[in-house]
């Protein structure tokens, strides 16, 4: 078993090192110096760390602890939210005006207001690509693209 599979037999478990980790995490929320403090060493902390974030059981107890810790000091996402729509609304007298744009973006991107914008700008860049493509290339179409083993023919 190597030191990234010290897994214990339950899946909500950590093993010593794992639960370390995940203490050092919870300080800046690096994980590679998260990483090198609960001894991982230096050399493959940045790639220790990354794979220790995909582990279910060490996630499961950064938000559980990060719960925790926003409980202690009355942190709500309804708290944030609306100062973040104070902000963007500039109730505060010394709200400037890339503050109230920077409270936008956030709240837009907490809606997912971006994301369809995102996919549709890529998909049209694509087509634009694809058309530019097929236009340069003459009378070439997509099929002309077409994979050989697809034919079901055999050779004559």
């Amino acid at each position: 078993m190597t030191h990234d599979q010290e897994n214990t037999s339950s899946l909500g478990q950590l093993s010593q090192r794992q639960r370390a980790f995940v203490r050092e995490y919870m300080v800046d929320r690096n994980a590679t110096q998260a990483a090198i403090r609960s001894g991982y060493s230096k050399k493959g902390a940045g790639t220790a760390g990354s794979r220790l974030l995909q582990y279910r059981a060490v996630t499961g107890e950064i938000a559980r602890l990060s719960e925790e810790a926003n409980e202690q000091i009355g942190l709500t996402r309804d708290y944030v939210i609306e100062r973040l729509m104070i902000e963007a609304e500039g109730k505060d007298a010394d709200t400037s005006a890339s503050a109230r744009v920077s409270a936008l973006e956030k709240l837009g991107k907490h809606l997912g207001m971006f994301e369809q914008q995102h996919k549709h700008d890529a998909t049209e860049r694509l087509l634009s690509i694809a058309r530019a493509f097929t236009s340069s290339a003459g009378s070439v179409g997509i099929d002309t693209f077409k994979d050989d083993d697809d034919d079901d023919e055999a050779p004559a």
